[in-house]
C-alpha cells in the first residue's frame, strides 16, 4: 500500500462522525482554522516569489498547507479528500507561475543575467550610418595582424583578419573581404 493511501485512511478514520449529521461548535472550528492555515500558506508562498527565503518560506508554506488538509479532515472527510485534491493539482501549477514570475521581481533580476547583449562590432557601425567598409577600402595596421589584429579603415579602429600571413604594425592594408563581421586585410 502506498504512503497516500496510509495517510487517507489514518485521516478518515480520526475524524469525528458528523456525517450527515449537523455540525458542532467544535467541528466549525477545525473548519475555520483549516482555511486560515491555507490562507497563510498562499500568503506564505507569494513571499516565498518575492522574499530571497532559500526555500524556508515554501517548506513553511508547505507545512501550513498540510495542517490546514488534517484540520479539513478532522472537520469532514469529504473536505479533507477535496482539499487534499486540490492542493496536489494547484501545487505544479503554483510552482509553475512562480517560476515565471521570479525572474521579473527585484531579486530574480539581480541573481540572473539579462537576455540583452551589448553588442559592439563592425556591423552595428555600418547599420549607423558612420563609414561603411567594403572591398577596396584601404588603412593602415595600428597592431601586428597574426593573423587578427587592429586596422584604422576610414578613421576608425576595427578588428581585422590578416588573408594571408602576419601583417607587421604600420603597413599599409586593403580590405579584399567582408563576411558578416570579419573584415578581411592584405598588405598593399
Amino acid at each position: 500500500m502506498n504512503v497516500m493511501a496510509t495517510l487517507q485512511i489514518a485521516l478518515a478514520q480520526s475524524t469525528p462522525a458528523t456525517q450527515g449529521a449537523q455540525a458542532s461548535g467544535d467541528d466549525t472550528q477545525w473548519m475555520v482554522w483549516a482555511i486560515i492555515a491555507f490562507g497563510v500558506a498562499i500568503t506564505l508562498l507569494v513571499l516565498e516569489a518575492f522574499l530571497p527565503s532559500g526555500g524556508v518560506l515554501g517548506v513553511l508554506a508547505g507545512i501550513c498547507a498540510l495542517g490546514g488538509i488534517v484540520m479539513f479532515f478532522r472537520f469532514d472527510t469529504t473536505w479533507g479528500m477535496v482539499s487534499m485534491a486540490v492542493a496536489l493539482l494547484a501545487t505544479p501549477f503554483i510552482i509553475a507561475a512562480m517560476l515565471w514570475v521570479w525572474p521579473n521581481t527585484p531579486i530574480g533580476r539581480a541573481l540572473t543575467l539579462e537576455d540583452k547583449q551589448q553588442r559592439v562590432n563592425t556591423d552595428e557601425r555600418g547599420r549607423d550610418g558612420d563609414a561603411e567598409i567594403s572591398v577596396g577600402v584601404e588603412g593602415e595596421a595600428l597592431t601586428d595582424l597574426r593573423p587578427v589584429g587592429a586596422c584604422r579603415l576610414n578613421g576608425e579602429r576595427i578588428d581585422c583578419t590578416s588573408h594571408a600571413g602576419v601583417i607587421e604594425k604600420g603597413t599599409k592594408v586593403r580590405v579584399v573581404g567582408v563576411e558578416g563581421v570579419s573584415i578581411k586585410v592584405k598588405a598593399v
